[in-house]
């Protein structure tokens, strides 16, 4: 649960997120403490910011930075057709900062989605910030990961195939948020989740869907360059 508060010694609005820590399995007060770690170790404008930390006995407070644009899932319901390649362009090139930044601290995120990203605000100028780093965790130069982590319809296939994985994992769900902000839709969504998998693991990408009609090559182009089955061959952020 989030909700906006007041600081008292600031007097700004801030955000609120309570989390019941008594009804956390292991697994998950793992992940929490991960998130409070690099959330209190990151510093970058397009990554949320950690205020303070109140940890009681059964629950805890993460106090954040408000942001009052809502998510990217809100952004494009709002806008749908209306985003312009130049605004999208704006707030990618923003985003993959972000990731470049964790990545360049060997932090992958792993739930990269649009609704893990937050609008600063509901102007055009909006900044996204990366939030919920709940999943994320920091690893070695060479390190590969066997966890299965993520959502479906962002999570990259090597992932989905139980193979080890690295930081291009958060390359792809960057990929498929890329896709999602210039045609209305991810790459790889189905009724099922068990067909979402499934097409995503074959990595057809669909440029025919109504939302490419007024797109250039451009951007075709640069989702298929990201959009890559072979995490080998995915380009890396930077």
């Amino acid at each position: 649960m989030v909700n906006k508060a007041r600081c008292l010694k600031t007097a700004k609005l801030v955000a609120v997120k309570e989390i019941l820590t008594e009804k956390l399995s292991h697994s998950q007060r793992t992940h929490l403490k991960r998130e409070i770690d690099i959330l209190k170790f990151c510093d970058h404008p397009n990554l949320i910011k950690l205020l303070e930390v109140f940890e009681l006995e059964s629950k805890t407070y993460l106090v954040l930075e408000l942001s009052e644009g809502g998510d990217l899932f809100d952004f494009l319901k709002r806008n749908q057709s209306d985003i312009s390649e130049e605004v999208i362009k704006r707030i990618l090139v923003q985003i993959a900062n972000g990731i470049k930044y964790l990545h360049g601290f060997g932090i992958i995120h792993r739930d990269l989605k649009l609704e893990n990203v937050v609008m600063s605000d509901l102007t055009d100028e909006a900044t996204p910030k990366i939030v919920d780093f709940g999943f994320s965790m920091t690893i070695g130069p060479n390190q590969l990961l066997k966890e299965q982590l993520g959502t479906v319809g962002y999570v990259a296939p090597e992932i989905l195939q139980q193979k080890s994985y690295g930081k291009s994992c958060d390359v792809w769900s960057f990929g498929c948020m890329a896709y999602a902000l210039l045609c209305g839709a991810l790459p790889f969504d189905y009724q099922t989740k068990e067909r979402t998998m499934m097409e995503t693991v074959k990595c057809n990408l669909d440029f025919e869907l109504p939302g490419w009609k007024n797109r250039g090559l451009d951007p075709r182009n640069f989702c298929a360059f990201i959009i890559v089955k072979d995490p080998k061959k995915r380009p890396k952020i930077q």
